[in-house]
């Protein structure tokens, strides 16, 4: 992150993460947070809730450098209903 500033920020802004403004370090510690719910926390909710409780179909991400080609790339998930019925019960 230090040697690519500018793509930590991107990561902020398209995620709507919460940070600091007035204290950058936030914004390291909230990347790190997001990246590690990612790689830890994505794989146990789906086998706790019995399916993918996220979905990103219809989301439009902005706030990075190039929102068009963001969007055309990312990947696409539908929330499993299970899942979403599990978060709700």
């Amino acid at each position: 992150m230090a040697s690519h500033p500018s793509e930590a920020i991107q990561l902020i802004r398209t995620s709507h993460a919460a940070v600091d403004p007035i204290n950058p370090a936030t914004i390291v510690n909230t990347a790190l947070d997001l990246l590690w719910y990612n790689v830890f926390g994505t794989n146990e909710a789906a086998q706790e809730l019995h399916g993918n409780p996220y979905g990103n179909r219809l989301r439009l991400y902005l706030g990075s450098s190039n929102d068009l080609r963001l969007n055309l790339s990312v990947a696409r998930f539908s929330a499993s209903p299970a899942a979403l019925q599990a978060l709700h019960a």
